[in-house]
């Protein structure tokens, strides 16, 4: 059995990786549709340059800081981006709209390529002997099962709530997230 707090953990990291797959399927939805398929391509090339650039000094801050300060503070600040988001961004005309989603995608991806070495981390940080396999186990499960379940709610959430109440979501789930692990602090 894990502790009651892992399971805190366990629910906050399943709104942050459904919210992350969720917007992911939004976002290619916009940019597949307002700027081509093409574009899509560097989408992908800049979500993944944050995690090229900093892979070095993520170990470094989860040494630092610990692996749980830095996945609170990855989805925290993930959050606040996406409300900000929320409030600007999807207003902002056709023309101008891809290059501040371009650039939306880079600085959250500048938090994931903190978050994803030490959400790996965290189960040798909060458990020991077979319940870092557990947790460690139950979060690669949680990766799994969003990977299925995100793009799925990310198309009904983007029909249904348009760019502004995706990134409204995505926002309010890091920040809930961050919450469930700021309880096991």
């Amino acid at each position: 059995h894990l502790n009651s707090s892992n399971w805190i953990l366990l629910f906050g990291q399943t709104l942050a990786q459904l919210s992350d797959r969720m917007l992911s399927i939004g976002l290619i939805w916009v940019i597949s549709k307002n700027f081509g398929a093409a574009m899509v391509t560097w989408y992908l090339v800049v979500g993944g340059l944050p995690h090229l650039l900093f892979f070095t000094w993520s170990a470094k801050l989860i040494q630092f800081f610990g692996a749980l300060k830095i996945v609170i503070g990855a989805d925290w600040i993930r959050a606040l981006i996406y409300f900000l988001a929320s409030l600007f961004l999807a207003g902002i005309d056709q023309q101008n709209q891809l290059y501040q989603v371009m650039a939306l995608i880079f600085a959250s991806n500048v938090m994931a390529s903190f978050f994803n070495p030490a959400i790996f981390s965290l189960p040798i940080e909060l458990e020991t002997g077979e319940r870092v396999q557990k947790l460690t186990a139950r979060l690669s499960a949680i990766s799994s099962i969003t990977s299925v379940l995100g793009p799925i709610a990310g198309i009904f959430c983007f029909q249904a709530l348009g760019l502004r109440g995706l990134f409204f979501s995505t926002a309010l789930f890091y920040l809930v997230s961050g919450f469930c692990g700021f309880a096991l602090s």
